[in-house]
This record gives C-alpha cells, sequence and structure tokens, in this order.
C-alpha cells in the first residue's frame, strides 16, 4: 500500500466516532406523536420507552459509543429543533468525538446491518446519509471539521427538503456522502398503520408494537431489553428518524 494511503486510513481508523440517538424524553416523545391513541398516554410513553431502548440496545451490541441526547441534559434548553441538535453535536465534539452518526428513535427498519455499514463507510473517512421516505433522515454522519454550528442549525429541519439540504451542506464542505437506502420513519398515527399493514410480523418491533394491543407490553418489554434477541429476530429491525 502507498505511504500517503496508509497513512490516511491509519488517520481514519484512530478516530474516536460515537452514535448520538436525538431523542426527546419518552414523555415528551408521546406527547407530541401519540402514535397510537388506541393505546393510551401511558402506553404510548412506554412504546417510546421501548423504542429508545431498541436502539440504545442494538448500538452497545455492536459495542460503539453512544449518547442520548435527553440524557446529556442539554436539548430541552434551546428553542428550534435545528438549535437543540446543534447544541447535542457541539458538546460531544467538545467531549473529543471526531465523527458522529445521528439518529433518531422512531425508524423501525433501522438495523445491525446498517449500523455496521456506516461503522465501516466512516472508519473509510467517508460520511452517509440515510434518507427517509418523506425526504427527511434517518442517519447522517458528520465529521468535526465538517461542523459550522451556525450553518448546520439553519438547514431546514422537520421538512421534506432536509435530506437535499444536507447533503449539499456535506458538498459544499469537499465532501460526498454515501447515500443509503430508502427507509420510512414513524412520524403520525398513519405511518404506524402502514408500518403494521407491510411488515413482517415476525420483525420484532413489528411483535413489540402488537403486544400494547393485545395487554402484552410488560412481557415482550422485559424480553427485548434484559434477554438477548432470539436468533430468528437478530437481523430484524429495530427503530429512528431526523426531519
Amino acid at each position: 500500500m502507498h505511504s500517503f494511503v496508509r497513512d490516511q486510513y491509519t488517520m481514519f481508523e484512530n478516530r474516536r466516532i460515537a452514535f448520538l440517538l436525538f431523542s426527546r424524553s419518552p414523555e415528551q416523545e408521546a406527547h407530541f406523536k401519540l402514535l397510537d391513541p388506541s393505546i393510551g398516554r401511558r402506553q404510548n410513553v412506554r412504546l417510546f420507552q421501548a423504542l429508545i431502548a431498541a436502539n440504545e440496545k442494538m448500538i452497545r451490541n455492536e459495542g460503539l459509543e453512544l449518547y442520548c441526547s435527553y440524557k446529556l441534559g442539554i436539548t430541552e434548553k434551546q428553542a428550534s429543533f435545528g438549535e437543540k441538535l446543534s447544541a447535542a453535536i457541539t458538546a460531544l465534539f467538545e467531549k473529543g468525538i471526531d465523527q458522529l452518526v445521528v439518529i433518531g428513535n422512531d425508524c423501525p427498519d433501522l438495523n445491525r446491518e446498517l449500523l455496521q455499514t456506516v461503522h465501516k463507510q466512516l472508519r473509510a473517512g467517508n460520511e452517509c446519509i440515510g434518507p427517509a421516505r418523506d425526504g427527511g433522515t434517518y442517519l447522517f454522519s458528520l465529521s468535526k471539521e465538517l461542523y459550522n454550528e451556525r450553518e448546520f442549525q439553519n438547514l431546514p429541519w422537520q421538512t421534506a427538503s432536509l435530506e437535499g439540504a444536507l447533503e449539499d451542506y456535506l458538498r459544499t464542505k469537499g465532501c460526498i456522502p454515501d447515500l443509503l437506502p430508502v427507509l420510512e420513519d414513524l412520524d403520525s398515527q398513519a405511518d404506524l398503520h402502514r408500518f403494521l399493514r407491510s411488515h413482517d410480523p415476525h420483525n420484532f418491533i413489528y411483535h413489540l408494537i402488537k403486544s400494547f394491543r393485545t395487554h402484552r407490553f410488560i412481557t415482550a418489554f422485559r424480553f427485548f431489553i434484559q434477554e438477548d434477541i432470539p436468533g430468528q429476530w437478530r437481523s430484524m429491525r429495530a427503530p429512528p428518524a431526523i426531519r
């Protein structure tokens, strides 16, 4: 291997990579996004607890460094979505993180294979964007040297033009991001119904959501958090989305 290429590869291999799960608390998520009115507010809170925990478990099972934004205690002080996200990213870069992967809590189709692909791309010095079907993103990566807080927080967050704007932002920094498969996210009751209609009943998140409607949530939740996922579900989906 040419010495310059080898040195570049070694540089990226030594970078500190972390995942940021950008989410409000389960209580706040249930307040702003009542995914299933039929199960009541309390069960919707538990649903978001499960979605957040599913992401945390999936990332930690891969041995990856993880931070959850609402546990950092900083995002609720900011006004807009962009300001909250930027505050969390800035705080982590100041902690010594070199490259962040940002995900949300409501993309049931995010899985371990995608996380492994993203981690491999980052180790090679690339950036990634996971486009959501509604025009937002369910995942994106960002290196510290590409980050401008003011420009970043002014991107059109929570709109259908976000993915394109984020791609343009990275290109202006000299980076052409790798685009991941387009996936769905859960932002509304209609999204949840579409997910339940279109997914395999053996999908673990499908199984978990359906358990709320049959009053078997506690058993399913404890199983998911405390035990290993059964073999037939290990490659199945498990939550996000940034819009």
